[in-house]
């Protein structure tokens, strides 16, 4: 197996490059299309418990979006974002999440850019996900989207039905965590290292198919999966992955990147007029540790083979949403929790606070008494 190359970040000359392209982009939209400007300011602070003491910290964020339809045929999106963390190294980071530009012709529509598509089904484990992975790196637990990884592709849709459609895709460099440390990309990819793939999406009425295949050039890998979803009592869904490697030649040679999730969602309209939310979702790796590890984690680079994810949120009215969201290791009994409040207090001002705490021992997956084990989190949002 290809080993994975190293996350790119930015470093000034990546940075003008952004600012160059978005004003191009700006530019070309604006000349044949309205553009439909939208902004969005959000100031949070946060308290963690370190060791014996508490530590603070603040984050201030910025994101401006830029929409245009030259025609019902065609449109574009460009996104991009600012985050200032004072006292950081650096101090403050610029991304661009999404440039992107959708044309529909005749008999099929064409995307190009950087943007996401959403293969299998899962709000946080996705088995069926080969472009983006099982389990998203997940740095805020409190984020509306905890799958919101983006990159650049070009991807053909085809109608063939109401509710069915077949997707292909092709990735010049499959997406990868950022790296701590800048590193030189190569002005070129070469086309082993490209990454094609195509799914399926079959619907009935209350009943989705979804199978598709990923080659991964990056990594010399072939990723097949398959995906449910139902539309019952509650809305449920499920899905099945696996990375075959260029050389594997017998089922033990692929085994153990097999995974599998499901998962269940229901909105419920209360009697006040107000709504409760409640979701539960498990991800499983076959081949990982059943069996609580013995003075630490386990030692396999699986890790144990289930993780759970449950979610209840209640909205009274519709400008205040209560929510409780946990991350749950079955295997070592541990896991953790949050607990978070917004209002709407204001036209485009939004006010939230967050609270968040550790359970299971200190050697576990997640554990009370380490570094981070309880903390909370106050914030604002304003759009425009």
């Amino acid at each position: 197996m290809v080993a994975r190359r190293p996350g790119r970040t930015p470093d000034a000359a990546a940075i003008r490059a952004v600012i160059v392209f978005a004003a191009a982009v700006s530019a070309a939209v604006g000349a044949f299309a309205e553009v439909q400007t939208t902004a969005e300011v959000s100031v949070s602070a946060a308290m963690v418990h370190v060791g014996d003491s508490v530590s603070f910290s603040s984050t201030e964020e910025g994101r401006v979006t830029l929409q245009a339809a030259a025609s019902r045929d065609v449109k574009a999106l460009l996104e991009a974002d600012v985050s200032m963390t004072p006292g950081g190294s650096p101090d403050f980071s610029l991304s661009l999440p999404r440039a992107y530009v959708k044309v529909r012709f005749p008999w099929f529509r064409l995307t190009v850019g950087k943007t996401r598509l959403s293969w299998g089904s899962g709000f946080l484990f996705d088995a069926g996900d080969a472009i983006f992975g099982h389990l998203p790196p997940l740095a805020d637990l409190s984020a509306a989207d905890l799958r919101d990884r983006t990159a650049w592709l070009v991807s053909p849709y085809v109608a063939i039905g109401d509710f069915s459609f077949i997707e292909g895709v092709y990735l010049p460099f499959m997406p990868v965590l950022p790296s701590p440390v800048p590193v030189a990309a190569p002005p070129l990819v070469s086309v082993d290292s490209v990454s094609v793939g195509a799914r399926a999406v079959l619907g009935w009425p209350g009943f989705t198919l979804e199978a598709g295949y990923l080659y991964d050039g990056e990594r010399n890998l072939y990723k097949p999966f398959l995906s449910l979803q139902a539309s019952l009592y509650f809305e449920l869904y499920g899905a099945a992955g696996i990375s075959i490697p260029d050389d594997a030649a017998s089922w033990d040679d692929m085994k153990n990147s097999l995974e599998l999730s499901c998962g269940l969602f229901r909105t419920f309209d209360l009697e006040d007029r107000g709504s409760l939310s409640v979701r539960a979702e498990a991800g499983f790796v076959p081949m990982g540790e059943w069996e609580e590890a013995v003075g630490g984690l386990p030692s396999a680079s699986l890790g144990y083979g289930a993780s759970a994810f449950v979610e209840a949120a209640y909205s009274p009215v519709d400008t205040v949403s209560l929510s409780a969201r946990s991350i749950l290791s079955p295997v070592d009994a541990s896991g953790v929790g949050m607990l978070g409040v917004s209002w709407i207090i204001y036209q485009g001002l939004t006010l939230s606070g967050n609270a968040f705490f550790m359970f299971g021992d200190t050697d576990d997956v997640y554990g009370w008494g380490r570094d981070g084990d309880i903390g909370v989190t106050a914030g604002m949002r304003f759009a425009f």
